[in-house]
């Protein structure tokens, strides 16, 4: 055999050396990649796991939260979910004039006796009758049954 049928020590190593780096590279690089479609996979089971719960049937804002905004278990999701209230549609309070229109009575009253109910109630004199008179002018001007110049000189 000749000296070309060999290679020098050192090219071998060198040789060596880059076929391992490129070999490690292509592992590393691997390895990554299975690791984001495994984390990929797991995260989107934890995701489904908070939104599928017994516990987020009915609190669905909440359930979506815990999922998408934390990191949180799906068992200590389940857990907060399951002692939070119910969702729902959310109510509404309904403001005075419409409480007293819906009761049918006191000021700003739409319907049968609305004005006259004002008025009895601001002549009782009972407690805020300041109130209940400037109510009943209201109910009164609403009704049709007072100018806007009545009262002018504080009487009712």
């Amino acid at each position: 055999m000749s000296d070309k049928d060999y290679i020098h020590q050192d090219a071998h190593a060198a040789a060596i050396q880059r076929e391992r780096a490129a070999a490690q590279k292509d592992g590393v690089a691997q390895g990554i990649e299975q690791g984001v479609t495994k984390g990929a996979a797991q995260e989107r089971a934890r995701i489904k796991a908070i939104l599928t719960a017994p516990a987020a049937e009915k609190r669905q804002k909440s359930a979506q939260t815990l999922a998408f905004d934390t990191e949180m278990l799906p068992e200590a999701a389940a857990a907060i979910l399951a002692g939070l209230p119910e969702e729902g549609p959310r109510r509404t309070i309904p403001s005075l004039a419409e409480r007293h229109a819906a009761a049918g009575t006191g000021a700003g009253a739409e319907g049968p006796g609305g004005a006259e109910a004002a008025a009895r109630s601001a002549s009782s004199g009972g407690r805020g009758g300041v109130m209940q008179q400037a109510a009943a002018k209201i109910a009164r001007r609403r009704a049709g049954s007072e100018s806007e110049t009545d009262g002018v000189d504080g009487s009712v």
